[in-house]
């Protein structure tokens, strides 16, 4: 057997062995030295193969792909700088805790520090971000070659998912010639007792809290009088986790504060759900309410929530106690919590419900968020209804959302976008999973990781992102025209970043021009033309009923329409000011000391 014939079949059984161990989807960009490895994979049949031309694009859709299914997506490359563009995804894969394996093409040894063409060092390319980095070294035969071969595909696809989830690189050099001497060479598969062992098997998980963990928890909470369950960003995978929490709210008769991509948030109306506070950044904006609203126990399941007024709320009360319970990672940027609990959070919210005795929390509390949470929802409603036709952050949320068929996906992009949904958007208005990006909350990728997320559900999609997020993943118009089912893009379109308009240095009227300049970095881009040069559908609206039928036509169509939904800077500016002004009034009267809710008040200390 020559040597290209051994190496074809060494990429082969590296590929075959993962198709074994449950891989379904692999995402492919052009390229030579990939070759063997494209060939194995053309040649799996249990295996789905997206080409996309552009590197960066290929991770951010493989990152939807597997943040939808809680599965390793397989990204294949060739060598050089192609690897590169997958870093920016892998980032987002490593803090999201996402299952990649990443196998990066390379050029062999000899090739390395020669002037070689297309040969840089690969060698741990995304350093810490990566859990595990194999080299498959170059082909060699012989069945401790082939045992080894098996034994690091195996490794790649345990590792991806346990104990903590996340990229791992396979670097992968060949040697020319990439391909089999023959046409039918490549079908000749290896046959010895070897190859015919199933692959390795690994098992594992979250680990799980120990009962007397369980019962100080129930402790704890039998022992507040003003709990709160908070949820923060979470992937769609799976609604184990999300029904769990649904239970210990029931139990603890704690408000829930779930932020919109929570999983938790857009459930739909049900009377009998336990109080949820929707608006909880909103209202913790106003100093009135962080008083009277102070907690003495916070239970945070998995990551802290994206509010800022949140994150000042708990350092106002520096003295609570406060758990956080997530499978991975250390999910406290305040540093203050009084116990980090790795477990599964599933097993630990099921079992910490079945410790606690009914009716055990405060019925003025739970009035208290309800009633801060109905009177904010109420400003934001009169906000819609005074805006009238003019396209505004608030009616945008209210306009979409209304849309959104029911059990559907959305996407929601980083920047102001996914701040408007907290702000703006009440559980009680669409029945939908959410998928964001806030592992490092970068604005790149999100289309292509919203086609990637599409192209493993058969409902409909529907993604909302800010016009730098779209000007930021142009690639993924070339994925568009692939999508077959009904893919929704509404472009929040304010000529730029705005969400910088909203830092301190903005308020300085020193660095006005400064901050529009370098910061904001308007771009006076048509979207929808740029769209339709790709060959997109595509809808300009520039008012709430444009966008109300735009979004009614685009959901009976099948492929991907892009929405240019165009805002005044000037005008959503005075909108939120506006807005928020008028809940802190309302929350001052809601919680004058002779006004509030009956409940009572935490002592000073």
């Amino acid at each position: 057997m020559s040597f290209a014939e051994w190496q074809s079949r060494w990429a082969q059984l590296f590929v075959r062995t993962l198709g074994e161990l449950g891989l379904k989807d692999a995402v492919v960009s052009p390229g030579s030295r990939s070759t063997p490895l494209v060939l194995a994979l053309a040649e799996l049949p249990s295996l789905t193969i997206h080409d996309i031309i552009d590197e960066r694009s290929a991770g951010f859709f493989a990152l939807g792909s597997a943040k939808l299914t809680g599965c390793p997506t397989l990204l294949v490359c060739t060598s050089g700088t192609a690897a590169a563009h997958y870093f920016s995804a892998v980032i987002e894969a490593s803090l999201s805790f996402t299952p990649l394996i990443v196998i990066t093409a390379d050029r062999p040894t000899e090739l390395h520090m020669s002037g070689a063409s297309q040969t840089v060092d690969q060698m741990k390319l995304f350093g810490d971000y990566a859990r595990l980095y194999l080299d498959l070294g170059i082909a060699e035969p012989g069945e401790e070659s082939i045992l080894g071969i098996r034994r690091k595909a195996s490794q790649a696809f345990a590792v991806s998912q346990f104990p903590t989830p996340g990229p791992v690189q396979v670097n992968a050099p060949f040697r020319k010639p990439l391909e089999p001497d023959s046409e039918t060479s490549n079908a000749v598969t290896f046959q010895s007792e070897t190859t015919a062992r199933p692959a390795i098997v690994v098992e594992s998980g979250p680990p799980k809290l120990s009962n007397e963990i369980i019962d100080q928890l129930a402790l704890a909470c039998q022992e507040a009088e003003r709990g709160l369950i908070v949820c923060g960003p979470v992937s769609p995978s799976g609604d184990k986790y999300q029904r769990k929490i649904e239970t210990l709210v029931g139990a603890t008769g704690f408000p829930l504060l779930a932020e919109g991509s929570s999983q938790l948030r857009f459930v739909g109306s049900d009377a009998e759900r336990p109080v949820r506070c929707d608006a909880f950044d909103a209202v913790l904006r106003s100093p009135e309410a962080r008083l009277s609203l102070a907690t003495d126990l916070v239970i945070q399941l998995g990551p802290m929530p994206t509010s800022k007024w949140f994150g000042e709320y708990l350092k106002s009360l520096p003295h609570i106690r406060r758990f956080v319970i997530s499978p991975h990672g250390w999910q406290d940027p305040l540093n203050a919590a009084e116990s980090i609990l790795i477990s599964d959070v599933a097993d630990t919210c099921s079992r910490l419900s079945e410790r606690l005795p009914a009716n055990m929390s405060n019925e003025g509390w739970r009035k208290s968020w309800a009633a801060a949470d109905k009177a904010a929802s109420e400003c934001v409603l009169e906000t819609v209804r005074h805006g009238g036709e003019e396209l505004l952050p608030a009616s945008i949320c209210h306009t979409v959302f209304e849309h959104v068929p029911r059990e559907s996906l959305v996407v929601v992009g980083n920047g102001l976008v996914i701040r408007d949904i907290d702000w703006f958007c009440s559980g009680d208005m669409a029945t939908a999973g959410v998928l964001s990006q806030r592992g490092a909350a970068g604005i790149g990728g999100m289309m292509s990781q919203a086609f990637g997320a599409a192209s493993k559900t058969d409902e409909p999609v529907t993604v909302l992102i800010g016009d730098e997020t779209f000007l930021h993943d142009l690639h993924a118009l070339v994925i568009a025209k692939k999508i077959k089912k009904s893919v929704v893009v509404v472009v929040v379109n304010n000529n730029g970043g705005r969400i910088f308009e909203h830092l301190p240095v903005a308020n300085n009227p020193r660095y006005s021009d400064t901050v529009e300049e370098h910061f904001v970095m308007p771009h006076q881009v048509d979207v929808s033309s740029v769209a339709g040069s790709f060959g997109s559908a595509s809808a300009r609206v520039t008012d709430v009923t444009a966008l109300d039928i735009a979004l009614s036509e685009a959901y009976l169509e099948s492929g991907v329409t892009i929405i240019d939904a165009i805002v005044s800077p000037e005008a959503a500016g005075n909108h939120y000011t506006t807005l928020f002004g008028n809940i802190e009034k309302a929350m001052l009267e809601l919680f004058a000391m002779d006004e509030g809710p009956e409940m009572d008040r935490m002592p000073d200390a």
